[in-house]
Parts: structure tokens; sequence; C-alpha cells
């Protein structure tokens, strides 16, 4: 099994009780994610395992549109990290977090974007040791008739 289709196995089980989660096919993931595969450092995709079998994995790349826009290629992005819920707790999210967090500094980068996280999220109290809040977003909804 590659490690696209760990990542979307561990994503299903990790965030279905997340705030607005919804969950896609693995075709649709790996689709999705085809296009930022050029970009992809290895040491800052990490995948956790316990007796061989995978159970959590972090997901970072390059800032990419700061890249774009003539910037210095110095920010990574903390895209995803989830764990089997049954591994929730155990500090499998913060070890990850910490070994890519120390790779990204071992590759140059300078700063990190912890990316989209809801308030009530395990991995924000985790990233709080790494950094501070540097923007809110709020979600709005409506009925629709």
């Amino acid at each position: 099994m590659d490690e696209l289709s760990c990542i979307h196995g561990i994503s299903l089980a990790g965030f279905r009780d997340n705030y607005l989660y919804s969950p896609i096919s693995r075709e649709e993931f790996i689709a999705m994610y085809a296009r930022v595969r050029p970009h992809v450092q290895p040491e800052l995709v990490l995948m956790a395992e316990l007796a061989g079998k995978p159970v959590g994995f972090i997901f970072a790349l390059p800032d990419m549109l700061r890249i774009q826009n003539g910037n210095a290629a110095d920010t990574v992005i903390l895209k995803s990290m989830a764990v089997l819920p049954e591994m929730a707790g155990r500090g499998v999210g913060a070890l990850l977090m910490a070994q890519v967090s120390g790779n990204a500094h071992l590759l140059g980068f300078k700063r990190s974007i912890h990316a989209l996280m809801h308030e009530n999220n395990r991995s924000r109290g985790m990233s709080g040791h790494y950094g501070r809040e540097i923007r809110q977003y709020t979600l709005y909804s409506r009925k629709l008739p």
C-alpha cells in the first residue's frame, strides 16, 4: 500500500468525528494530492507505525504560494496530521509534530504554518508549543429553502 493510501485510511478514521469533515473516496483523495506530489519532500511527510501497521501521519510541504510570489522558500505548511482513534492521547501526534518541525529546520525552513485547525482540535494544543495564532477564520451557514 502506498503512502497516500495509508494517509487516506488514517484520515478517514482520525478525522471522522471532526466538525464539518466529509469523507472522500481513496481515488478522489489521491487525485486531489497528485498536483502537489512534485513539491513533496520526504522529510516532511512522516508515518508512525506500531508493529508494522500505520497508526498516524503528518503531512507538510513548502509554502508554494510564497515561492510563486517571489518570496524566499523559508516557510513550511503543516497541512494535516491524524492518528487512529485508538492511539489518541498517547503522544503519537506530538512526536510527529516535533519530528517534522525538526526536519523542516534542518532543511532550512525558518517558519511553519500549522494550517486550518478547529478551535477544539487536539493538534491546536500541540501547535501552541511551537508558535502563536496568526489569523482566524469564521464559517457561515445559511438554511436553503
